[in-house]
């Protein structure tokens, strides 16, 4: 396997299939190697999955230059392994783009996070009893949480206006929002 030092992409043969580039050097186990380029949501929760595992990785941000000027961060990142840990890797990543596995862990990152959940306003809570039709005894996070345990889908739907991730959860009748990095909940 042969590698590029301007990329960090690996080739079969000797020429780089991105830049172009001729007589590529044989690759190294400590060589960091592209994996892929996601989303900021996917990408933090693919990079936790790898330390999880125990794999090294190094991750740097891509994306549009006008969500810098605002403050925001670029949207996404490129990840890296050591090449030892390329297969494994690459192998994780081919879980998490099984949709039906993605879904699980969407589910599995709300609910592990519910110490972190807050109403997007002091009238969400209020708009939730209202539209679903909860009594003041109803408590509203116990309900969402049955909500997202019950979700026939869970949905990344890319960016909102607050430069978060939307996640959608659908169950039943019942349609919530979550912002993916802060658990602000929304209707």
């Amino acid at each position: 396997m042969y590698y590029c030092d301007k990329c960090s992409v690996l080739s079969e043969g000797t020429h780089c299939l991105v830049c172009g580039a001729h007589n590529l050097r044989t690759v190294k186990e400590d060589d960091f190697c592209f994996v892929t380029e996601a989303e900021e949501f996917f990408s933090k929760m693919f990079i936790e999955s790898l330390k999880n595992e125990g794999i090294d990785c190094v991750s740097t941000p891509v994306g549009n230059g006008v969500r810098s000027a605002l403050g925001l961060s670029l949207g996404g990142y490129r990840i890296y392994v050591p090449y030892r840990n390329y297969d494994a890797a690459s192998e994780m990543l081919a879980f998490f783009a099984n949709e039906e596995s993605f879904e699980n862990t969407l589910k599995e990152d709300i609910l592990n996070n519910i110490d972190k959940w807050h109403f997007e306003s002091g009238s969400t809570e209020k708009k939730i009893r209202k539209k679903y039709d909860l009594g003041k005894e109803v408590n509203v996070i116990a309900f969402i949480k049955e909500r997202v345990q019950q979700a026939q889908s869970i949905e990344d739907v890319g960016l909102m206006s607050d430069g978060e991730h939307g996640l959608r959860v659908k169950s039943g009748n019942v349609t919530v929002w979550f912002s993916g990095e802060s658990f602000k909940i929304s209707i």
